[in-house]
Order: structure tokens, then sequence, then C-alpha cells
């Protein structure tokens, strides 16, 4: 049964990878026809992102965002294109570009934008730059930026093999999570969705998979004193598999 069900789900992917395909060639027909709409010019982007065609997508995508008047759909596509080709200094120009509070919810806006900025330094193995995104988001006033950057900061500490600062930080995010009561915050702690800028995802890792990371590694080699520490640990890593 697990068998046949594993064949169904390829049949199942490739047939989307096929209609994907085909949305693709029947929006470049379009824009062949249509070279000046900008609406079916970003679709084909999106599209081209969908099937990992990041620097073919940056190519479609430079008369939207080459131009004084730039929506923020536009740049959120080049900064995801931009990560998805490795194309990391291109990523962070576009991230310069973004407006500075397009939405009603400032907060969170800004919060994404600077956990996006430490993770594309991350990205280039620029700890120092990463971590000093990564306090920034920590001492934020929304729970998630204190869990997600408590946990941030972690992991840039294990990289820079500080296992003491690595403890310290992780203590402070998992004392954030189990201080607060409000379920659905917790949940949106460890949510697997990734950073979105407007409707739009970034790459495909969720902020929580530093949580994973803490947890696992901590807890890897047994030699964790703090017993409450490494309950907690563990129990935040049960529950970001089942978030």
């Amino acid at each position: 049964l697990d068998e046949a069900r594993g064949e169904d789900d390829e049949v199942q992917n490739q047939m989307r990878e096929q209609a994907r395909k085909e949305t693709g060639l029947l929006l470049e027909e379009a824009l062949q026809i249509y070279p000046d709409n900008d609406e079916i010019r970003l679709e084909l982007v999106k599209n081209l992102n969908y099937r990992k065609q990041y620097e073919t997508a940056l190519e479609f995508l430079a008369p939207l965002v080459d131009q004084a008047e730039r929506s923020e759909e536009a740049i959120a596509v080049a900064i995801d294109a931009s990560i998805g080709a490795q194309l990391f200094e291109k990523a962070h120009r576009y991230l310069d570009a973004l407006p500075s509070n397009p939405h009603t919810d400032g907060q969170s806006h800004e919060a994404n934008r600077i956990k996006l900025r430490g993770d594309l330094f991350l990205y280039q193995a620029n700890l120092g730059q990463a971590l000093a995104c990564y306090e920034q988001e920590r001492q934020g006033a929304a729970f998630v930026d204190k869990f997600i950057g408590a946990f941030s900061c972690a992991w840039v500490w294990l990289l820079q093999e500080q296992k003491e600062k690595a403890i310290a930080s992780a203590k402070e995010g998992a004392e954030v999570w189990f201080a607060q009561n409000d379920s659905l915050e917790r949940h949106y702690g460890l949510d697997a969705l990734p950073i979105s800028i407007g409707m739009i995802y970034i790459s495909d890792e969720s902020p929580a998979l530093c949580v994973k990371q803490v947890c696992e590694l901590l807890l890897a080699d047994n030699t964790l004193a703090d017993t409450t520490l490494k309950g907690q640990l563990s129990y935040l890593r049960y529950q970001y598999y089942i978030t």
C-alpha cells in the first residue's frame, strides 16, 4: 500500500510539473503578443521560479524591476529568484529597494525584512552580520520575533563553535515560547511557511528551521547539564515536526 501511494505521489508530481511547463509556454507566447503587459510578464516569472529556472526568471523580470516605479510584488519575486540563483548580493539590492512600510502591519513587515537580511548574510557565511540582524530581530516587541530571533542567534553561535552562548540564546528562546499562553502564537512561532513579502513566499525554508537545527545539535551529544532546558528543547523539536 505504501509503495502504491508513493507511485501515485510521483505521478501527481510529474503531472503538476508538466502542467507548469505547459503554462509557462502559454505565458511566453502571450508575452510575445503583449510584450508591454506587466501582469503576463510577472506571472511568467513566477512560473519560472516554481520550475527553478531562476536566472531566466531574472532576465524576464528586468523590465519590471529596473525602472523607477516598481511594485512590491515584482521586487519580492526578484528577491526569491536571486536567492534561488544564489545571487545573494543582488538579493540584498532588491531587499534595499522594498518600500519601507507598505502594509498596515509595519512591524511585521520590518521584522520579516530583518530576518531575511540575516538569512542572506548567513547564506554568504557572513556570520557577524547575520548575528547582528538576528540580535535586532530578538529585541523586537512581537513574540515570534523574540522567539525566532533568539534561536537564530543560537544557531549562529553554534556555527561559530560558541556553545555556551548558543545554550544561553536557546534557553532565552525556550523561555519565551513556554511563557506564551496563546496557542495560536506558539503555532506561528513554529510555522512551516517561509518568510513572505506581501503574497510572495521567499525561498522554501521556514524561519523556524533554526529552532529544529539548534534543538537537534544541542541534544545530539547528550551533554546538556540543564535538565529543564533539555526537556524544553526536546518538546520544541517534537512540536516543530507536528506543526
